[in-house]
């Protein structure tokens, strides 16, 4: 993940461009990208602000939130079927996001072959 450039930086990234420096030269100046730059200066025009955003909270993954209730089920019954797994679960959610989430904590079910 890039880190975010320091206030400092900012402030003499704005006041180049707003001198009339271009956003290649700004960016190579201070070593960044002429994107960003172009970016940041826009992101000044329309809001005045010259800090960066705070970073976005990830999402924590279905399979990640629900591990233990899954395996545990899983443990008590491992003949459920995924219909009825979803429903001893109570998840509203679909077959596929089950099964991958199933597949990412690495439960696999394999079935008994009848012996002759």
């Amino acid at each position: 993940m890039p880190r975010a450039i320091s206030l400092d930086l900012r402030q003499r990234i704005l006041n180049d461009v707003l001198a009339g420096m271009t956003y290649a030269e700004a960016g190579r100046k201070y070593s960044v990208s002429a994107e960003f730059v172009r970016r940041f200066h826009r992101r000044y025009e329309a809001t005045q602000e010259v800090a960066p955003r705070p970073p976005i909270p990830r999402v924590t993954p279905f399979y990640k939130k629900h591990e233990e209730q899954i395996r545990a089920a899983v443990e008590n019954e491992p003949g459920l079927t995924l219909e009825q797994l979803r429903t001893k679960l109570g998840l509203k959610v679909s077959i596929g996001t089950l099964w991958q989430a199933l597949q990412k904590l690495e439960i696999t079910f394999k079935k008994n072959t009848p012996s002759r």
